[in-house]
């Protein structure tokens, strides 16, 4: 509380004296409201400003804090979202790896282009649209390494046009650390773009899913 004037010189705790009387004749009746004299001197004057000056100060303050709490919370929120929202993707093209491996290694006709697309079609499906063509930075590799080690691969990125081409090599950055076992082997890495948000930034990360099996045939 606040007062701005001179000295309280007793009228303070005079006018709550009065407005106590007051309250308490009021109540029980025996007393009219016109028999009690409010003070409006001065000091009461200045009490009421002061009062005022710092209700609104402190509405201020409190409307800044607020301001900078929701603002913290929206970016939680969000971020939560999108986090969540990378993290199924995640698990979705890491799925859709394994289920490619899987499916190419009991194929017939391995290292043919029909085997490749269907291998590549196969992780496409089984990521229910995280691997689509429109997706950003999209890219399917899959890759037959032969019992000698002949490798060949064909690389889907950003939904290129058929008909693939079938690439000497494995698939670019993936080494499943077999080499030199004598086993027919197939390789698949997959991986996407998914963008991760906060209000005042927002940032793409690459997930990437990688995946080898056993060839059965």
């Amino acid at each position: 509380m606040t007062v701005i004037g001179g000295g309280l010189e007793g009228s303070v705790w005079e006018h709550c004296r009065d407005m106590t009387i007051w309250y308490e004749a009021r109540v029980s009746g025996e007393v009219e409201r016109s028999k009690f004299s409010r003070r409006t001197d001065s000091t009461d004057a200045h009490l009421i400003v002061g009062l005022n000056a710092d209700h609104g100060r402190e509405t201020g303050a409190a409307l800044v804090e607020t301001a900078f709490v929701l603002l913290l919370l929206v970016m939680l929120l969000i971020g939560t979202v999108t986090g969540a929202l990378a993290l199924g993707r995640d698990n979705s093209i890491q799925n859709a790896a394994r289920e490619a491996s899987r499916f190419g290694a009991s194929l017939p006709d391995a290292g043919t282009l029909a085997w490749f697309t269907d291998v590549r079609d196969v992780a496409r499906a089984a990521a229910l649209g995280d691997l689509d063509a429109t997706v950003p930075n999209e890219q399917i590799c899959v890759a037959y390494i032969t019992a000698e080690d002949v490798a060949t691969y064909v690389l889907d990125a950003g939904g290129m046009p058929n008909p693939l081409v079938v690439q000497n090599g494995v698939c670019p950055g993936f080494n499943d650390g077999r080499n030199g076992n004598s086993e027919a082997r197939v390789n698949i890495v997959a991986q996407r773009d998914t963008p991760l948000d906060a209000v005042v930034f927002s940032i793409d990360i690459t997930l990437l899913a990688e995946a080898g099996a056993r060839y059965e045939r």
